[in-house]
């Protein structure tokens, strides 16, 4: 397995990924020359996690949990992976994305505005301007009120990431038919990074931002076949209805999904 593992792993595309999450500040820790003591021998300290890979050496090392302020007094518990883990991390995610990608292309920009994925599954740079999603999602938002509905149901899920269940998830990302050897490496990292048995992915980083995108994929597909209209930003939802009595309906349907 460990063989065919390191095969199908792209370290190269991932470790441009990694950078472009350290730019783009999504990761809570950063050290100001990390990346660059890595890239000062970047080829030998790559062909290091693939022989750790091939050889079944590689694990994964804990996960250290930073509390990063948010909004209204408010704190999120970020999760800090080592270089190594991140590479491997982006590298599994990566293996799975064009499977991924085709299974989430169907919402991105119509219903889901959270971190709009690239054209090209194989860009290292693998979702669009954040920011731009989130000006678009409130315009669209405004659009279907001005259009006509006259309520509109707020849904926010708790604690998100922090509860995302990792069966459930893996179980997703293998009904895309995303390659099993890099799922089953994917499933051993999160488990093993989980702050609850079972539950919980670390955020900060955009490979959980993608599996977010995924796991919430059945509540878009599920509202659409209900009938009803919808935006969603991560796990802000706002459903767009034309009566009291259809938003009291959707919130008793919602708790069900």
């Amino acid at each position: 397995m460990s063989e065919e593992l390191a095969r199908l792993l792209d370290l190269d595309l991932a470790w441009h990924r990694v950078k472009s999450d350290i730019a783009a500040h999504r990761v809570f820790i950063g050290h100001p020359y990390s990346d660059s003591l890595i890239e000062f021998d970047l080829r030998g300290w790559l062909d290091a996690r693939l022989e750790a890979i091939k050889w079944d050496k590689y694990a994964p090392s804990p996960l250290f949990i930073c509390d990063v302020p948010k909004g209204n007094g408010m704190i999120r518990p970020g999760g800090h992976l080592s270089y190594p883990d991140r590479l491997i991390y982006s590298a599994c995610v990566g293996a799975c994305f064009p499977a991924i990608h085709q299974a989430l292309n169907w919402s991105q920009g119509t219903i889901d505005f959270s971190y709009q994925l690239s054209s090209d599954p194989r860009n290292p740079k693998w979702i669009r301007d954040r920011f731009v999603g989130w000006k678009t999602f409130d315009e669209q938002s405004i659009e279907m009120i001005e259009s006509g509905a006259s309520f509109v149901v707020l849904a926010d899920i708790s604690a998100f990431y922090e509860n995302i269940d990792i069966s459930l998830l893996v179980s997703d990302v293998s009904a895309t038919k995303a390659p099993k050897t890099a799922l089953d490496q994917l499933s051993v990292c999160l488990n093993k990074w989980a702050q609850v048995s079972g539950r919980g992915i670390p955020q900060g980083h955009t490979p959980s931002g993608i599996l977010a995108k995924l796991y919430l994929n059945s509540i878009d597909e599920n509202l659409k076949n209900m009938g009803y209209t919808h935006l969603r930003y991560v796990d802000d939802i706002r459903v767009f209805c034309g009566s009291e009595v259809e938003a009291k309906q959707l919130l008793v349907e919602l708790g069900n999904l």
